[in-house]
């Protein structure tokens, strides 16, 4: 009987902590500390593409409208069609890539070396408010296939104060193979 009482003490228990713990890892509140950039409100592409080859592509700069300091942990794209895989991001300092690197080909003469930079993923980029930030996140994306569908969407994630937040902004990136139609 008393192991019954434990039991119950210990389902109680549980059934307590289950919410509290729930609300310290619940998911992420939807943002809106981050603005539209340039690149957000176009589509940026290529229209003559090999299977096989590496692109890089510089998902929407961050800028803070918010009244308080963020700290961005992460970002992806939200759309990944068929034809192109993802093989990794980055995130790099303008200034090590003489400004925004909007869209280049792994190798390509004059574009920056990824591989050889400081590479800030996976590290808190700090913005302050009203800041654009120095550092940009570039999706790498290999050709495997025909390519029907535009890459789309871009989802940060970011801390504001104790809070984590997503947000997602405009990004589309129309990448098609030499002779198919670039339209969707």
């Amino acid at each position: 009987m008393a192991a019954r009482a434990c039991s119950s003490r210990s389902s109680v228990i549980a059934l307590f902590l289950v919410p509290v713990l729930a609300s310290c890892t619940s998911p992420q509140e939807t943002g809106h500390a981050l603005e539209e950039g340039i690149q957000s409100s176009g589509t940026i592409g290529h229209d003559s593409l090999e299977v096989g080859q590496q692109w890089n592509l510089a998902l929407p700069l961050m800028r803070n409208i918010s009244p308080e300091k963020i700290r961005v942990k992460s970002a992806q794209v939200d759309n990944v069609p068929e034809g192109i895989e993802v093989i990794g991001y980055g995130a790099y300092n303008r200034n090590d890539t003489e400004g925004m690197a909007l869209i280049s080909r792994t190798g390509s003469p004059g574009m920056p070396d990824f591989d050889k930079l400081k590479n800030h993923f996976g590290e808190q980029i700090g913005i302050d408010p009203n800041t654009e930030s120095d550092i940009y996140y570039v999706v790498k994306v290999k050709i495997t296939g025909r390519i029907t569908e535009n890459l789309a969407g871009a989802t940060f994630t970011y801390d504001s104060g104790e809070h984590t937040y997503k947000q997602s902004l405009p990004f589309e990136a129309a990448l098609r193979l030499e002779g198919t139609p670039s339209g969707p």
